[in-house]
C-alpha cells in the first residue's frame, strides 16, 4: 500500500438484492437499474448471482477488486461534496 495520505470515501448503502447496509466504492460497485436508478449491490448477492449464472452455461460477472474498497479523493471533492455550512456549524477549521 502507498504512503501517500489523503481523503477516503466509502459509501455505505442498502444492496438492491438483499437490502442488508453495506459499505463500497460509489465509482467501482456492481450495480442494477431500479425504476431507472443504479442500485449498488452486494459482495454476497453478486457471487449468488454468478453461481447462478455459471450453472446456467453463463459466464459470471466480473467484480472489480476495488468493488467494496473506500475510493481515494481529492481534498476539494472532500469539501464541495459536504460543503462549508455543515463544517462551521460544527465547529470544524478547515486548511486554506
Amino acid at each position: 500500500m502507498s504512503e501517500e495520505r489523503g481523503a477516503w470515501m466509502i459509501v455505505l448503502g442498502e444492496c438492491a438484492g438483499c437490502g442488508r447496509l453495506f459499505g463500497f466504492s460509489p465509482s467501482r460497485v456492481p450495480s442494477v437499474r431500479v425504476d431507472g436508478e443504479r442500485e449498488p449491490v452486494c459482495r454476497d448477492c453478486m457471487g449468488q448471482l454468478n453461481m447462478r449464472r455459471v450453472a446456467a452455461g453463463l459466464r459470471p460477472w466480473a467484480i472489480h477488486p476495488e468493488a467494496y474498497a473506500p475510493d481515494p479523493v481529492g481534498d476539494a471533492e472532500v469539501w464541495g461534496t459536504v460543503g462549508d455550512d455543515v463544517f462551521d456549524r460544527l465547529g470544524f477549521e478547515r486548511d486554506g
